[in-house]
């Protein structure tokens, strides 16, 4: 509770930070939904299953999650030429049930039908630097650094909920071109890596086409690949890899 306060304080502090030069700006603030379609891959540990010792199984075979599509919201500042603030925000749950058996991630299980939900929720906070280099003044180049929130429960019917709570630093690059024509590509990547404690990478890949001369209205078309690898301790480890297309919809203020 205490992370997501202090993550949602530190959000609405940036967006009262960036508010004075919104007023004296105009068409510098955009928002994006993006509407997003993964197949996901779920693995959970450890697990002891009829006297068998595995270090990840499937958590869609195990306790019948079914995939979801994602919506997520992000809002865009863009304060100059060469630095542009992103907020960004993700919640999703994947629910299902089974009829697991042993020992999974700590918890035993005794093969009796049970509802099971596991949720993500990702804020993050993100500082755009371009590189003063281009190429033919059409493609330009930046690093990304910022931090983000990632919270991770799992609650099964009638027992304990495990979760994966982090707050940490990312650092990425992106890469856009074709600037200066109705339909530009681009290529984002954000990450972390936390040694034993695992690691978390998020990357999309796209072309975005604007619907008016001003470039005030856009969409997207893209493919997004969100990893996550989160061990807790010795008994209860994650590993999600979420991939897919997604379409959003950009209106810049």
């Amino acid at each position: 509770m205490f992370i997501k306060r202090f993550i949602t304080g530190f959000l609405i502090c940036m967006v009262v930070w960036i508010m004075p030069g919104i007023t004296q700006a105009n068409e510098n603030l955009s928002i994006t939904y993006r509407y997003w379609l993964p197949n996901m891959d779920a693995k959970i540990g450890t697990a002891e299953i009829g006297g068998n010792h595995y270090e990840y199984i499937d958590a869609e075979e195990t306790f019948g999650l079914k995939e979801e599509n994602i919506g997520d919201l992000q809002l865009s500042w863009q304060m100059d030429d060469r630095n542009q603030v992103r907020l960004g925000y993700l919640d999703t749950s994947f629910k299902g049930t089974g009829t697991p058996t042993g020992t999974i991630a700590g918890v035993i299980f005794t093969g009796g039908e049970i509802e099971t939900k596991f949720s993500i929720e990702n804020i993050q906070a993100e500082w755009v630097k371009y590189l003063p280099s281009d190429v033919d003044h059409d493609t330009r180049f930046a690093v990304v650094g910022g931090i983000r929130s990632l919270r991770i429960n799992a609650t099964s019917e009638g027992l304990p909920e495990r979760n994966f709570n982090k707050v940490f630093p990312t650092i990425g690059f992106a890469v856009e071109t074709g600037i200066g024509s109705p339909v530009s590509g681009f290529i984002n990547f954000s990450g972390a890596y936390a040694g034993n404690k695992g690691y978390f990478y998020d990357a999309d890949a796209g072309l975005k086409a604007y619907l008016d001369k001003k470039k005030n209205t856009s969409v997207t078309v893209g493919y997004r690949m969100l990893k996550i690898n989160a061990d807790k301790n010795s008994d209860e480890k994650f590993d999600a890899q979420l991939t897919g297309p997604f379409f959003s919809a950009s209106v810049r203020f």
